[in-house]
């Protein structure tokens, strides 16, 4: 059996509790305390940092956000991608999700499975940083898309890790998804071929702050078939200096515009 880790990056421990709950117990756990602005391509980063000791074979990076529907959905996705010399599986950023028209090339990482040994082989944190840039017509796009992209866009600070992993040749399964539940215009859902492998809510922050959020993201958990774990350990990283780091960037940013 792969051995495999959960990571989250969490803004909402409250949603996180919930949502946590309904992975298999063989997943060890692992969270971000997201609480102090980390996430994106700081916690791709950080998150390499952490695990680069670590034993694990694949890693599921899932938001507190992201209501699972199927254990057996994401072994089934492993299995597929351990027999197919895959190294990323998610949702595209671009066309597959009705609000999200960015680049279809990279994923969005509310959820998806990487493959960590590959990945850990030719880590290089730099020269993957120096991929945030993109081509005309440097990939092919071999999928008739739903929804709006931009081939081109460089919107999220992340997407220079799936450009760089792209450039060395590694392959990405890009899953299904269907937005505008009847019940619900916000939400989309993720398939494996055809297994519904979860929903993504959207709004994690709102969770237990805002009613309109809230009771529509306690309606999703009407929906799953599994049924949750009542206790269940995680080990919580937090970056102490994060939050200060980044303020200082800011201000040196701020003095440079001033300057020129």
């Amino acid at each position: 059996m792969k051995k495999i880790a959960i990571l989250t990056s969490v803004a909402n421990f409250k949603l996180y509790t919930k949502t946590n709950a309904l992975f298999n117990l063989a997943y060890d756990r692992y969270v971000i305390d997201g609480r102090n602005g980390m996430h994106g391509i700081h916690s791709i980063l950080f998150m390499m940092k952490k695990l680069k000791k670590l034993d694990y074979d694949y890693v599921i990076m899932a938001d507190e956000d992201f209501i699972l529907n199927s254990n057996k959905g994401i072994q089934n996705l492993i299995s597929e991608m351990e027999g197919n010399n895959i190294t990323v599986s998610g949702v595209r950023d671009g066309g597959a999700v009705s609000h999200r028209n960015y680049n279809p090339f990279c994923v969005n990482t509310f959820f998806s499975i990487i493959n960590l040994k590959k990945i850990k082989a030719i880590w290089n944190k730099k020269e993957m940083l120096s991929h945030q840039r993109v081509e005309k017509g440097e990939f092919f796009l071999k999928a008739d898309l739903v929804y709006n992209y931009d081939e081109l866009s460089l919107y999220e600070p992340y997407y220079c890790f799936y450009l760089w992993l792209l450039r060395k040749g590694e392959k990405i399964k890009y899953l299904t998804s269907k937005t505008h539940l009847d019940c619900d215009p916000i939400t989309n859902v993720v398939y494996h071929n055809k297994t519904l492998i979860g929903y993504h809510s959207w709004y994690a922050r709102s969770y237990g702050e805002n009613l309109k959020h809230t009771k529509r993201i306690d309606n999703l958990f009407s929906f799953i078939e599994i049924q949750p774990i009542q206790e269940i350990n995680y080990v919580l990283w937090k970056d102490k200096t994060f939050k200060y780091v980044q303020m200082l960037n800011k201000n040196i940013r701020k003095v440079k515009i001033k300057l020129k």
